[in-house]
């Protein structure tokens, strides 16, 4: 074997390791999608798209398996504002006092609320 013929097979070597540095790479993060990315890197790495392709999908991080949450979507209505039986009984006399209510309606409410 002549010196030409040596250098032309480890240039060739060393072309073809070039070529499939995307499938080296899969293969040797142990992806679990290498076979697929050996096959486009055999397909298509010889066009610089395809090529580009493989490299990015071999660098990718494999999804993992995680449980996927749905949070209840539906709107909950605020909690009620608490007023003070003070404050309730202001606005009961406030009624009382401007005739909206009748005094009979009054002690009736007063005597829910203190109750």
């Amino acid at each position: 074997m002549s010196n030409e013929a040596f250098i032309l097979l480890v240039l060739g070597i060393m072309a073809l390791g070039a070529y499939l540095i995307p499938s080296i790479i899969a293969f040797g993060a142990g992806k679990k999608n290498a076979p697929a990315i050996l096959l486009l890197n055999l397909a298509l790495g010889w066009t610089l798209l395809g090529y580009v392709i493989a490299f990015v999908w071999a660098l990718t991080k494999d999804n993992e398996n995680r449980p996927i949450v749905v949070q209840n979507a539906q709107p909950t209505a605020p909690p009620p504002l608490q007023i003070s039986l003070e404050q309730q009984l202001l606005e009961l006399k406030d009624l009382v006092d401007k005739n909206l209510i009748t005094q009979e309606e009054y002690d009736s409410k007063r005597s829910k609320l203190i109750s």
